[in-house]
């Protein structure tokens, strides 16, 4: 696959066909790597990975960035430069909004690992596994590469209804809004 159907494989496929609200947040990392240097041998990607900060332990890092400390000076910051935060709550609110949310992706992430058998992403390694079972990653003889034709998260994850139809609009909205893309540049 050249690098801008790898791109484009990112952008539509992973991003665009919801994947992230689904993983760990340093999926996104593995996938990057993937997606900026073909396919990879487990050793060439871990060197990769290690790289960046905060992944020094290759396959043992954490597979969840650290949760950020807000602090109520850089939510008033927030206030002043991005006019569509207006919301009024403390630091001390909102890392226990966001901690609350992380609880909620960490269940659904079990679940889903039991689903496929495997252990819950909990690490960069078992990132991996995870990106590999729900098929976004293939995996021949210690070589890692970006499935051609990943599916939807609603064909292998067991969703709720409420959750299956929230992914379906999210999908069609996003299918609209690049054929409006389209016919914007043809006009």
């Amino acid at each position: 696959m050249a690098v801008a159907d790898r791109e484009h494989w990112c952008s539509e496929s992973f991003i665009g066909a919801g994947w992230l609200r689904h993983l760990p947040d340093r999926a996104l990392l593995v996938v990057n790597a993937l997606v900026a240097r073909g396919p990879l041998h487990l050793d060439a990607l871990e060197s990769e990975l290690r790289r960046v900060i905060g992944l020094e332990l290759g396959w043992q890092s954490a597979a969840w960035e650290p949760p950020h400390h807000w602090t109520d000076a850089e939510l008033d910051h927030l206030r002043r430069e991005e006019p569509e935060f207006t919301e009024r709550v403390t630091a001390a609110e909102v890392i226990a909004q966001e901690a609350a949310a992380r609880a909620v992706r960490v269940t659904e992430l079990e679940m889903h690992a039991t689903q496929f058998g495997i252990a819950t992403p909990t690490t960069l390694g078992s990132t991996v596994d995870y990106l590999v079972a729900c098929g976004l990653l293939e995996s021949t003889v210690e070589v890692l590469d970006l499935a051609p034709a990943p599916p939807l998260p609603a064909q292998v994850l067991h969703l709720d209804a409420e959750e299956a139809a929230l992914e379906e609009r999210m999908r069609s909205r996003r299918v609209w809004q690049r054929r409006e893309r389209q016919r914007v540049a043809i006009s």
